[in-house]
């Protein structure tokens, strides 16, 4: 198992619960499309000397997050409690690490503690991992009297320090002593450096106190602690690292994961950030979501709807998805309903981006049909079958919107033309299809990154639809390949993973199933109670996608809504 933690520039996305060590660390670079990943064996380890004995941490550490968030590791014994504290302070290009000893026994102690950093290797992620091989480079530091570490790949590529407060070595009986530690990141030595010294000079007692007092704020509080626990874990995980800002240019950028333990991380896709992790920050901060909105209309406007991009909107990988073509506008819709901001859609970036979406729309309708075509799915699969009941509701759902923003009333007449050729097209045996080719070709199926059972949360139909009724009940039925009906986790799978998804229990909590859903989540370990893509059926623990931030912060949103209209139509 591991925690994680972190802050807007600086991922802590592999802390051992084995020994206390930070595996690595995680900032993300514009210049370089992406994100580096600076590693050791173990890249900072805690080692504590009493009575010039080290301690053995190994398997001995119990783990708690203080508000949901900030790792906190405890050893003790009848002699002494050991605590050790992670720390990342909110917009800082620094942690801090706070060692605490706590004398219980009638000696005098003798305590020495340090934290060893050991930076061996540094990858360049996006996606795939490539080790940048260049030299790192120790040296006394002249700015914050610690060391610094610089690598260079001819020129700077980036630099740590470090700085630690004084060791007190004896600690009395029923007296508690503390170490400070800190470690700055920047482009160049100057940087990092004075990033550790203005923690140092801010103090950790001070740090810590604005940092919880910022959780407090921000936190979901529920009568059900278990739950509370689970929605504030993924809450946060989807704050902290389903966008963040990067270290060289401090600008706002979006990704699905800035952990490297997701398989597709550092990378930006409409659907990911727009449909299921904006949520969940308009939850918590209104003004970073407006920011969110400028960015996707600046930045990665130029190739929205195509498969995923760099952070700085080049095309990474090709391929047109519907979905993720309506995924600014439903977000910009989301935003204005919420905040009532309707002075956003005066900025002309937004407005050009809304009428770049919609000519790119029209060029995926059908010849004849009011539909309109898609060539990976809602997985990110390739399909034969390109039009999808799924992705043509989300466009109906758009040109309502679209029609509303900019001002043309003949949207809102394509969008009931889409609606009308969803139903004499896409239903087969009073049932909606998954997708059609239509020219006969049509498939029973779900996928749970883009699931018919939303059809009714989408407001396409109401939860009275016969036919989304009968759809629902197959897909979740025993007859259905994928409902994993008989098993213990008994959620929606897909090809694409064919397990649980814990997408599929978002879909339940929003349409209509919510109470099976909560059971459901209570059976479920997920990655370390973050969100994963997938799960056992049987165990509920990561079966793939782990540290999948854009998931938990939908998950998160899912777990709110259910409980704020809890007596609103759940199963």
């Amino acid at each position: 198992m591991i925690q994680v933690s972190g802050n807007e520039y600086i991922s802590l996305a592999n802390i051992s619960e084995n020994d206390g060590a930070i595996k690595y660390i995680t900032v993300l670079n514009m210049h370089h499309r992406g994100m580096l990943q600076l590693e050791g064996d173990n890249f900072i380890s805690p080692q504590i000397k009493i009575n010039n004995k080290i301690i053995n941490l190994n398997n001995k550490l119990k783990w708690f997050r203080l508000k949901y968030w900030i790792p906190q590791a405890v050893y003790e014994n009848e002699q002494y409690k050991i605590k050790i504290i992670y720390l990342a302070p909110n917009n800082q290009k620094a942690i801090a690490l706070r060692i605490v000893v706590e004398n219980k026994s009638e000696d005098i102690l003798e305590v020495e503690t340090s934290f060893i950093l050991n930076w061996l290797k540094t990858y360049h992620v996006v996606n795939e991992s490539y080790e940048i091989k260049s030299e790192i480079i120790e040296k006394e530091s002249n700015w914050n009297h610690g060391y610094v570490y610089n690598q260079l790949n001819k020129l700077p590529l980036i630099s740590l320090s470090t700085m630690k407060s004084d060791n007190i070595k004896k600690i009395s009986q029923n007296e508690s002593m503390f170490y400070d530690y800190y470690l700055g990141v920047g482009y160049e030595e100057v940087s990092s450096s004075t990033a550790a010294k203005h923690l140092k000079r801010i103090g950790f007692d001070t740090l810590i106190g604005g940092t919880l007092n910022f959780l407090e704020e921000k936190l979901i509080k529920l009568e059900d602690k278990y739950i509370e626990k689970i929605l504030n874990n993924n809450l946060f995980f989807a704050y902290y690292y389903s966008l963040g800002k990067t270290l060289d240019s401090e600008e706002l950028v979006l990704v699905t994961s800035r952990s490297p333990r997701y398989y597709v991380s550092a990378a930006y896709w409409d659907r990911d950030s727009l449909l299921w992790s904006f949520y969940s920050i308009l939850l918590l901060d209104e003004v970073l979501s407006k920011d969110i909105l400028i960015y996707v209309f600046t930045k990665q406007i130029k190739n929205v709807g195509e498969h995923s991009r760099f952070i700085d909107g080049t095309l990474l990988e090709p391929g047109f998805e519907l979905d993720e073509l309506c995924a600014p506008v439903i977000a910009l819709n989301s935003y204005v309903e919420k905040t009532n901001d309707y002075s956003i859609l005066e900025d002309f970036r937004i407005k050009d981006g809304l009428i770049h979406i919609l000519n790119k729309l029209k060029t995926k309708k059908h010849n004849e049909i009011y539909l309109f075509k898609t060539f990976l799915m809602p997985s990110d699969d390739f399909t034969n079958e390109q039009y999808l009941t799924y992705n043509n509701a989300l466009v109906y759902k758009s040109l309502i919107i679209l029609s509303h923003f900019l001002n043309l009333k003949e949207l809102k007449d394509d969008a009931i033309k889409v609606k009308r050729a969803i139903y004499e097209n896409l239903v087969v045996d009073d049932m909606f299809v998954y997708s059609s080719d239509l020219n006969g070709n049509f498939s029973i199926y779900d996928e749970p990154p883009g699931s018919l059972q939303l059809l009714n949360y989408l407001g396409f139909c109401d939860n009275d639809s016969i036919i989304w009724k009968n759809t629902v009940n197959f897909i979740r039925s025993k007859n259905y390949r994928l409902s994993f009906y008989d098993n213990n986790i008994s959620e929606i799978g897909c090809d694409h993973a064919p397990h649980p998804w814990v997408l599929s229990l978002c879909n339940s909590l929003l349409c209509g199933f919510g109470k099976q859903a909560i059971e459901n989540l209570k059976k479920m370990k997920m990655d370390n109670y973050i969100a994963c893509e997938s799960v056992d059926e049987e165990s509920g623990e990561c079966s793939s996608g782990k540290a999948f931030a854009t998931c938990a912060g939908f998950l998160a949103y899912c777990i709110n809504n259910y409980y704020t209209n809890k007596n609103v139509n759940n199963l």
